[in-house]
């Protein structure tokens, strides 16, 4: 099903392209410089005056270094519109370019054209090539991929869209090249209130020269335009049968206080399946989304999560621990860490369970910079990000020191951690476990402007994600450590 069509624009037309979806935002102040995942690839960018993304490169471990493998150069116009990707590969340190896309776009900055050329056997072939379509109002309706085989254009697949003044979308038509026409694929409809709140989606297949229903959905509100159900319904022996549906209930302030999942029954009832109830601390740092599955007529827990916040609202760690045997047991924990101005610079994701904690448990690992306006999202065990400020802010306040990743890490027993500091003044480093509470102070003395290293000692703390901050000046940066014995 396509989600909402300008999200779903972005990665089938330009897929790559345009990462950077906030360049030109004023608000955005931080850009990501370094992405560190898993300690197996590093994505590196480069940005321009405008906070455009120049250069993207991929580097990966080879005997202890890192070393670039590909990297994505990007050129823009005057507008500020992408015009230019190109892709190379290196080998023993020679670049090679191995392909380019570029775009292409009207009078009001609409791209109407990307073209794609890969290189084979030391030539530039066509590869594909997408062309885009807009309505009266501005708003794309469509666009279609072609195909490039043996230096013959042949069409390959075509969507389309009707939408309103709003830019909502009504339809949606996906139609494939087939004996040299285009076949219906398959199409969506949708509705709204007066509100633009999404009222109905429904899914038909083309079968045998005609449509045929698949499936439609169906949502209520409430006059605060939060979603009060979400039904689900197959098309099933000419009549819609009722699959599942969605009942939310909110607290006064809005926040979501329960959802509660039931399945359809050949009488046209209605049986429980399951249902999550959230819940926050007194204090606001603590959120618990408890999940319960309906078995023999009564609600027994399942798993919860638990989501542990600071004081700024940041989270610390969000952990899930499954109901066995009546007692919580721990699944999994990610940690995050992050800077003095918000923005998330680390998270690592840890198996826990009887047979202890092991690190390398893939989780979605998620980043958020600018005030949250901007975030990353990877699918990963560990991943660590460093940022560089955009014009107008003060890069004395950032580069007043550095803190680098303890080595090793993990570690058993003892790591070192190396700072430098460009000022004279006190330097206090931390140690802080999973629920921010203090449990060493590793450095609390005056430093002269310079570079030092000194060494955590963890004998006396169980193995587990914590972190460490460095202060100096009234600025604060933390990172994360991971002690395993």
């Amino acid at each position: 099903m396509p989600d909402r069509i300008k999200d779903q624009e972005n990665r089938d037309l330009v897929p790559e392209l345009l990462v950077n979806k906030h360049a030109n935002n004023s608000t955005s102040t931080f850009r990501p410089i370094i992405i560190t995942i898993d300690s197996s690839k590093r994505r590196i960018y480069a940005y321009d005056k405008k906070g455009h993304r120049t250069t993207e490169t991929v580097a990966e471990p080879e005997n202890g270094t890192w070393v670039n493998s590909q990297r994505k150069t990007s050129y823009y116009d005057n507008n500020g519109n992408l015009v230019a990707v190109y892709t190379a590969t290196n080998s023993n340190g020679i670049w090679t370019d191995v392909r380019k896309d570029l775009l292409t776009y009207n009078n009001n900055d609409k791209l109407i054209s990307k073209h794609s050329e890969c290189l084979r056997q030391g030539k530039w072939e066509q590869y594909e090539r997408y062309t885009y379509t807009y309505d009266e109002n501005g708003f794309q309706n469509g666009y279609i991929l072609e195909l490039c085989q043996n230096g013959i254009w042949g069409n390959n697949l075509r969507r389309s869209y009707t939408l309103d003044n709003r830019g909502d979308t009504l339809t949606f038509l996906s139609e494939d090249w087939a004996n040299g026409a285009w076949k219906n694929n398959e199409r969506y409809t949708y509705t709204y209130d007066g509100n633009g709140n999404l009222l109905t989606i429904q899914s038909d297949d083309w079968k045998d020269g005609a449509w045929e229903s698949i499936m439609r959905i169906t949502y209520t509100y409430d006059d605060n335009g939060k979603v009060l159900t979400h039904l689900y319904e197959e098309w099933w022996h000419d009549a819609w049968f009722k699959t599942t549906r969605d009942i939310y209930a909110y607290e006064s302030n809005g926040r979501l206080l329960s959802n509660l999942s039931q399945r359809g029954d050949f009488n046209g009832g209605w049986q429980n399946y399951t249902r999550v109830t959230s819940s926050v601390s007194d204090d606001g740092k603590k959120v618990t989304n408890l999940n319960e599955k309906w078995v023999n007529d009564a609600w027994t827990q399942s798993d919860r999560d638990i989501v542990i916040l600071d004081d700024k609202g940041k989270i610390l760690s969000k952990s899930t621990e499954n109901w066995t045997d009546s007692t919580w047991v721990n699944r999994n924990r990610v940690d995050y860490a992050h800077d003095v101005f918000g923005n998330t610079t680390g998270a690592v994701s840890i198996g826990l369970g009887e047979s202890g904690s092991r690190a390398g448990y893939k989780d979605l690992l998620e980043f958020y910079y600018n005030n949250a306006n901007d975030y990353l999202k990877i699918f990963c065990s560990a991943m660590e990000v460093e940022y560089e400020s955009s014009a107008g802010d003060n890069p004395s306040i950032i580069n007043a020191f550095t803190l680098s990743q303890n080595y090793p890490n993990p570690f058993n027993s003892s790591t070192t951690i190396n700072y430098s500091v460009k000022r004279d003044g006190m330097v206090r480093i931390f140690a802080y476990n999973s629920l921010g509470s203090r449990v060493a102070v590793i450095l609390d003395s005056y430093k002269p402007a310079g570079e030092y290293s000194v060494r955590f000692d963890g004998n006396g703390l169980p193995s587990g994600v914590y972190f460490y901050t460095l202060e100096s000046g009234g600025i604060t940066m933390a990172r994360k450590l991971i002690l395993l014995k």
